[in-house]
């Protein structure tokens, strides 16, 4: 436990709970009104194109059906020319700079439908082309904003001394060598390395790893990480801009700066399909001596649905990777994901749940040596050992654990749970090291084999390493250490279980695999995808 009462004026954490009061809040109609406008008008501001498009093309056919044909008319020109000669100045400079899409096709077509004045042909060409940048722009909008996400929770500040009093100062005010104090439950803001105290770090933010990360005295931290539990006095040793988070959102940051080129099916081939299309529209043309011919030919090769079909397929791939917790880093990331013919993954959290279950009880052997003890009248008497079954000592566990916030310690609870386990109150509950726990249980009626104990008696229970068996001067049966390591070397996680100074079992937890993870590997080699074991 980190002591700067010597040193210091003490550290006051503010664990007040938050005002509750309840209010009312009525929204009235008029207020909805405003902010559906408010949010409407954004998106017209978004996409002023093809909604200005849809909303002129839909009053012209309107007056079309009404015998306003030449108002019609204008209003279809105006939807050509509002849509059409962006797209021509684009296509232009593509042109320039040799680059070739199949919008040469769209854009020759709407010049076609100005110059032979057909304008509804043009008109639902250029709503075409613009729907499609709209959704296409709509899709990296929404993987920006996820990824703005990440930038949003960079650390924004820490807390030094300055003489006897804790000071916050911005993130950026940190230098090299300067010593910072890191409350539970904070952000930690640059990388360094832990000068005093001990406490839990959660690094699931930069290594996935959902378990937690003792960190003490000589052991380096990262910015980004989370300090669970306990107070930590750290040396900074990179300045906030080089530290890991924000080299991560310096990464965001680029991809967010970087216009994703999506490349269509067809533009591979848009030379020549192009060279084909005006090829056929002048045969169209020599053959029937209509130039309205050439037009319809260059209409029906325009290609809307490879236009529109690419960032449609691109904004549900981003929104579907989104609610799986999957950030893509743009629409070419996703591209990208069709040209993958071999998969790698890491284990914790991708191959697995990333929620340690409990999946195994080792009982200790019983020496079966008689313990001598003192009677209620002061003679000294030879009872037996306490023995204990797997469900009391989960019971046991659990019943301390419960009051610990560390994920073994809710593991350990859960388990018990799932076999229907009353818990008890535990008394003079303590929390070592962040993980490690003890504290006194009452008998219940349920413990079976519990040797010479009545109910209410009190048990010593504890639960923790090797090295907290050794703090308590708890010795470690060969048979246990033995079997500890060898889960352990399989990537099990454990943990001894005593019972008034008896080491009387051992706590197996696991990673478990996911349960459709024979599914996925089925559907990976059905997409072409090689699975390499991790």
């Amino acid at each position: 436990m980190l002591d700067i009462h010597n040193k210091r004026k003490p550290t006051t954490l503010d664990a007040s709970p938050l005002e509750t009061g309840e209010t009312s809040t009525t929204v009235s109609p008029v207020e909805t009104s405003q902010s559906l406008l408010r949010r409407l008008w954004r998106i017209v501001k978004r996409y002023p194109i093809p909604l200005g498009s849809v909303a002129l093309l839909v009053v012209s056919l309107v007056l079309w059906l009404a015998g306003r044909g030449a108002i019609a008319n204008w209003m279809l020109l105006a939807v050509v020319l509002l849509g059409g000669l962006p797209l021509l100045w684009e296509t232009f400079q593509q042109i320039l700079h040799k680059e070739f899409s199949v919008d040469v096709i769209a854009v020759l077509a709407i010049t076609g439908s100005l110059l032979l004045g057909e304008y509804l042909a043009g008109a639902f060409v250029v709503l075409m082309l613009s729907g499609g940048e709209a959704l296409e722009a709509y899709a990296l909008r929404r993987a920006r904003s996820s990824l703005s996400a990440l930038a949003e929770r960079a650390p924004r500040s820490a807390h030094i001394w300055r003489g006897d009093e804790l000071i916050s100062i911005p993130a950026e005010q940190i230098d090299v060598g300067m010593e910072i104090v890191i409350k539970p439950g904070e952000l930690i803001p640059v990388d360094g390395v832990v000068t005093s105290g001990s406490s839990s770090v959660s690094e699931a933010d930069l290594t996935g790893e959902p378990v937690p990360v003792r960190k003490t005295p000589g052991m380096l931290v990262l910015s980004g990480s989370v300090n669970l539990d306990g107070v930590l006095e750290m040396r900074a040793g990179k300045r906030s801009e080089e530290s890991k988070y924000t080299q991560i959102v310096r990464l965001v940051e680029e991809a967010q700066a970087q216009k994703a080129p999506i490349h269509r099916l067809a533009d591979r081939y848009s030379i020549g399909f192009t060279i084909a299309a005006v090829a056929i529209a002048g045969l169209a043309w020599g053959l029937s001596g209509d130039s309205i011919y050439a037009l319809a030919v260059m209409v029906v090769a325009t290609p809307c649905p490879l236009i529109l079909a690419t960032p449609i397929a691109i904004m549900s791939g981003i929104d579907l990777a989104a609610r799986n917790g999957i950030i893509a880093k743009s629409g070419t990331a996703i591209e990208q994901l069709g040209e993958v013919d071999i998969a790698v993954s890491d284990k914790t959290g991708t191959l697995t749940l990333g929620r340690p279950k409990v999946t195994a009880i080792v009982l200790a052997e019983q020496d079966k040596q008689r313990v001598l003890a003192v009677d209620e009248d002061g003679h000294e008497m030879c009872r037996t050992p306490a023995e204990y079954d797997e469900d009391t000592l989960l019971r046991l566990a659990a019943s301390v654990e419960q009051l610990s916030t560390h994920i073994l310690a809710r593991a350990v609870v859960e388990a018990a749970q799932e076999r229907a386990l009353p818990l008890s109150s535990a008394h003079g509950f303590e929390e070592i090291f962040g993980k490690d726990v003890r504290g006194q249980l009452p008998v219940i009626a349920e413990d079976k084999q519990v040797a010479w104990h009545e109910v209410n008696d009190l048990l010593e229970v504890a639960v923790g390493n090797r090295t907290f068996m050794k703090h308590l001067g708890i010795p470690v049966p060969l048979s246990l250490r033995s079997e500890r390591e060898r889960r352990v070397d399989g990537g099990q996680i454990c943990s001894f279980i005593a019972v008034d100074k008896q080491l009387e079992g051992l706590l197996v937890l696991e990673d478990v695999p996911r349960a459709d993870l024979s599914q996925l590997s089925e559907l990976l080699r059905a997409a072409g995808i090689k699975k390499p074991s991790c």
